[in-house]
């Protein structure tokens, strides 16, 4: 990127130290700027430069970056300590909270992210159900191998394929595991009738049903996609939001599956599960998003995301694939038969961000809005994306 003197002299130093990686936007290091600090819905980076942030740490930061009611919470924890190596009287309250507001969960398991959370959810299964597989329902390609031992794969809302799965391999599968919102690869808007189609084809067959809401709960609304959608699932994971943005997770439950963790029966080896911090980071953050009107607010500001985006379309007559479920927003560029240029996608990533406007890569994960962003900043980035697309020809 340029104009990046302070953050190339850093990158500089980190190569030595570490290896480069691909970040969220499955960007590498070199490309992007290192960041100093963020406040409400903006991020500065050790240039001095100031972005509109729309991914918000994964989507996690739902309040913005360093709320005060946050901030004050976690200081007023700090100062008094903030790792003890023994049960701590805010796991309870912020237990308490999820499980009073989630359909699925009577218990909850609270770890430090949603990796493992997964992990638990299935050594849980496979110890309750003397089964040895799990059942992955994903588009990413790569789904099967980032998980240990799962041996069954389908595409979400392929019905076909995933019946022909169970029908063959049900004495094998322990649960089916599956994002009900898909956001990676690339964000799906969600399919009522085929997560209901699940949940029935799962209790038929005796297969427990995990839904991995670490993207989804607390964000698009209380009790997640399971309320909304009104399907509810076995187990659920949960991702940093319930910590406030801090490392963070937990796995959820009804309490004939959980009480398996309650007898010792699996093996529970995690280092100081949710910091007081995060427990503190996390009840503010629920607190606050259980005012009224807090996620029509956020789906007034998704949807004038949409409205932007779908006059810029109009306008210049472009073949945008424009995505909004509740607070979830995307854009995609068609890439069969594509009349972009080469290396359009990312190129638009950079122009945006050069133009102070930090965006998921389209083709990929949603946008995040946070309820700090406002509709000036919004139609901000409306502007410059407009600027950018009108003269996509120079995007080679």
């Amino acid at each position: 990127m340029e104009e990046q003197k302070i953050s190339n002299s850093i990158f500089d130093q980190a190569k030595k130290y570490i290896p480069t990686y691909l970040n969220f936007n499955q960007t590498p290091m070199a490309e992007l700027p290192f960041i100093s600090r963020g406040r409400d819905s903006r991020i500065t980076d050790a240039d001095n430069k100031t972005y509109i942030d729309y991914v918000c740490s994964n989507g996690d930061l739902i309040l913005g970056h360093a709320n005060y009611r946050v901030v004050s919470a976690i200081r007023d924890i700090a100062l008094n300590g903030f790792a003890f190596g023994f049960p701590y009287p805010l796991e309870i309250e912020l237990a308490k909270m999820i499980a009073e507001l989630v359909p699925s969960v009577d218990q909850i398991q609270l770890l430090n992210s949603p990796e493992d959370a997964q992990a638990l959810a299935i050594l849980l299964t496979k110890a309750y159900a003397r089964k040895d597989n799990v059942l992955v329902i994903s588009n990413d390609d790569s789904a099967h191998q980032n998980i240990d031992k799962l041996h069954f794969y389908a595409k979400y809302n392929d019905l076909s394929s995933l019946e022909q799965i169970i029908t063959t391999n049900k004495e094998k599968i322990a649960a089916i595991l599956v994002e009900p919102i898909p956001t990676s690869p690339e964000f799906l808007i969600p399919e009522q009738t085929f997560l209901l189609k699940l949940r029935d084809i799962s209790k038929k067959n005796n297969i427990i049903l995990i839904f991995d809401e670490s993207k989804s709960n607390f964000r698009i609304g209380i009790g997640g996609a399971q309320s909304i959608l009104e399907v509810t699932p076995d187990l659920t994971i949960f991702g940093g939001l319930i910590g406030g943005g801090l490392p963070s997770g937990a796995l959820g439950g009804n309490f004939e599956l959980m009480s398996l963790l309650d007898n010792s029966m699996i093996s529970r080896r995690h280092s100081l599960n949710l910091s007081p911090l995060a427990l503190a980071a996390g009840i503010e953050t629920i607190t606050e998003l259980l005012k009224p009107d807090t996620y029509l607010i956020l789906q007034d500001l998704a949807k004038h995301l949409e409205n932007g985006f779908q006059w810029i379309k109009n306008e210049h007559n472009l073949p945008i694939e424009i995505k909004r479920f509740h607070s979830f927003f995307s854009i995609s560029f068609p890439t069969e038969n594509s009349p972009w240029p080469q290396g359009f996608i990312y190129n638009f990533f950079a122009k945006m961000l050069s133009l102070g406007h930090y965006i998921p890569v389209p083709n990929s994960h949603p946008w995040y809005i946070s309820l700090s962003h406002t509709k000036k900043e919004i139609e901000s980035t409306i502007d410059a994306a407009n600027e950018v697309l009108r003269n996509k020809s120079a995007l080679t």
